[in-house]
């Protein structure tokens, strides 16, 4: 178990690297953006992701691009190492006692958002608890939270794991919406016209 753990955990990594393997945008995504935003809406969305390895940094930043909103990093205090064995070995343990490393910041002006599309990798089968010491943090109910999420094995019980995690560790009424579980750009933009405009649609 513990070989086939790391292994997963491994590809993970690796397939975070990069994003190359990605499908070109719908043609239309940027039309149905400008349809349905404006400087309100764009006001009111973050961007919020935890990346190791730049997969889903790079993720996040197409996301913020086509939208037009600003995104923040979830750092820890201590950085991780950027040794894989190392790294593995740390997440391992954060996992395996359920912690919460500190983050590097914790600004507040997340607390003005009211739609944070929320990105990070599957680590050991579930969120890096990094995101579980972001969501302690902050007060967010009311508030509509749309994970996006990578991985390499995509299992679903990884992913159902996360989920709950986010459930578990979020403010009692914030609103889990929707997510996307992909590394495809195209998967992306229609997860953001499908869940994410069309919430715009319907509380706006």
């Amino acid at each position: 178990m513990k070989k086939i753990s790391k292994w997963v955990f491994s590809v993970a990594l690796v397939s975070n690297l990069s994003i190359g393997a990605v499908s070109c945008s719908t043609p239309d995504i940027n039309n149905e953006i400008n349809n349905n935003t404006n400087e309100n809406t764009k006001s009111k969305t973050i961007v919020v992701y935890f990346s190791w390895s730049n997969g889903t940094e790079n993720m996040a930043n197409y996301i913020a691009n086509k939208l037009g909103v600003k995104t923040f990093k979830i750092e820890r205090e201590l950085p991780y190492s950027s040794n894989y064995s190392e790294l593995s070995e740390d997440a391992k343990n954060e996992a395996v006692n359920n912690l919460r490393p500190k983050m590097k910041e914790y600004p507040d002006y997340i607390n003005n958002y009211e739609y944070i599309l929320l990105g990070f990798p599957i680590w050991w089968h579930v969120a890096p608890m990094i995101i579980g010491s972001f969501l302690e943090h902050y007060n967010l109910d009311n508030k509509h939270i749309f994970p996006f999420i990578r991985s390499s094995a995509y299992l679903s019980e990884h992913l159902n794991r996360a989920l709950n995690y986010l459930k578990d560790n979020s403010s009692k009424d914030a609103i889990i919406e929707k997510e996307v579980y992909s590394s495809s750009r195209n998967d992306v933009d229609k997860w953001l016209v499908n869940t994410y405009l069309d919430k715009l649609k319907t509380t706006e």
